[in-house]
């Protein structure tokens, strides 16, 4: 029985394409974004907090330069995040799109099977 990490091999002498390899691992390009932007998103939310929390350390020292940076910078990791997170709403809208597809066009032309 061939896998698909089996025929890519065959495909390709060489290292493998990002493409390919997001495909193996993910099962689609649409699914390894999603899982970037997941990513992504868990950074900017995490660093937002831990900014937040330098900010109000910083003016309970009496530095208020040095909040006001921290505050900019996290309402920039909140605005990221933000974006990121409709980015991702869109992507999934589109996945599910497209399994929706997948699934229509499978029941008007079903894949012949082989019997062996």
């Amino acid at each position: 029985m061939t896998d698909a990490r089996t025929i890519a091999e065959r495909q390709y002498d060489g290292p493998y394409p990002p493409a390919v390899i997001d495909h193996l691992k993910y099962g689609s390009e649409t699914a390894a974004e999603i899982a970037r932007v997941e990513d992504s998103m868990h950074f900017y939310r995490r660093d937002h907090g831990r900014l937040q929390v330098s900010a109000r350390e910083w003016l309970a020292r009496g530095n208020p330069v040095m909040y006001a940076r921290n505050r900019a910078d996290a309402r920039l990791y909140f605005r990221e995040w933000r974006a990121l997170r409709r980015d991702l709403k869109d992507l999934r809208a589109t996945e599910a799109g497209l399994k929706g597809a997948k699934r229509f066009f499978n029941i008007i032309s079903p894949k012949e099977t082989v019997d062996a």
